[in-house]
């Protein structure tokens, strides 16, 4: 008969679209103590997910929940994937990387239940910010943003190299401003979170809300697998991407020059070379509902 599962740490790393979750969360697998059983899960979207793929392939156990908000439903997707997720990876750590449209205070809502009682060990809440969208009303009047801020213990300004240093002292302004339960505030490059701040505590009575009014900004999500033997023209595809002109773009492709991952956000691309191919899949986000006809101009080569 097998061990209870107890005391498993658990940190949730929150943020807005395309700010680094997923990268952050990859940089502290690199981290992970050897002896340590680690378990991911994530949170996508659109019906097809890319980022659990990418992440899969770091050999960590992972499971994603597509589709839309995860806490959503009274939370039943979310404590049937948990308890799943346990009960097959038995992990000594829990990490949570919630859509970046998603609701991460419904989540911690969620693992306070009496059916994680001792079962799990909540940890710091980390939540990465972009510091040049702090003066674009798009995000700081976003009901999302503010709960994702809401929630941390642990606030952590990535993309430094990329700011000015008006993006930064922008930064140290609204931490101040917003008077946040965080108890740290931090900043970073390339997503690179200190591995010993999950271990730091999480002080679930701190934290409050600040904002109750109903979100201006609404969402739409497309996503689409094509068949495996399709192969994208990485020119073709960044073309298609930038003339979407929407929030957020993802897709894991086959193209001539190999597996690529594509990363745009406010029509910047990053594109990085993926080892193990999976299935072509895109995930579309816009702020405004996206036409039928939105996959027309994509080809295979």
């Amino acid at each position: 008969m097998k061990n209870p599962i107890v005391n498993v740490s658990t940190n949730i790393i929150t943020g807005f679209l395309g700010v680094g979750k997923t990268t952050a969360i990859l940089n502290l697998i690199n981290s992970k103590p050897e002896h340590e059983r680690w378990a991911i899960l994530i949170n996508e979207a659109g019906k097809v997910g890319v980022d659990g793929s990418v992440i899969s392939q770091t050999g960590v156990y992972t499971k994603q929940i597509s589709g839309g908000c995860m806490c959503c439903a009274s939370g039943l997707p979310m404590q049937a994937a948990i308890t799943r997720l346990l009960r097959e990876s038995r992990p000594d750590r829990l990490i949570i990387e919630p859509s970046g449209i998603g609701h991460p205070r419904k989540i911690q809502k969620t693992l306070c239940i009496p059916e994680y009682l001792g079962v799990l060990n909540l940890k710091a809440n980390i939540c990465l910010v972009d510091p040049r969208h702090l003066n674009d009303l798009r995000y700081r009047d976003s009901q999302m943003f503010l709960d994702q801020i809401s929630v941390a213990d642990i606030l952590v300004a990535n993309k430094i190299d990329l700011c000015s240093s008006e993006n930064i002292s922008d930064f140290e302004n609204f931490s101040q401003q917003q008077n946040f339960s965080a108890s740290q505030i931090k900043t970073t490059s390339f997503a690179a979170l200190n591995a010993q701040w999950l271990d730091l505590p999480h002080n679930i009575r701190a934290h409050r809300v600040l904002s109750t009014m109903p979100d201006p900004v609404e969402y739409f999500t497309e996503s689409k697998q094509f068949p495996d033997h399709y192969v994208f023209s990485e020119q073709m595809l960044c073309r298609w991407i930038k003339q979407l002109q929407i929030t957020r773009v993802k897709a894991i492709v086959k193209t001539e020059k190999g597996v690529l991952l594509f990363n745009c956000v406010e029509s910047t691309i990053s594109i990085s070379v993926v080892e193990q191919f999976t299935s072509n899949r895109i995930e579309l986000i816009s702020q405004r509902r996206l036409e039928h006809d939105i996959w027309s101009g994509l080809e295979s080569q």
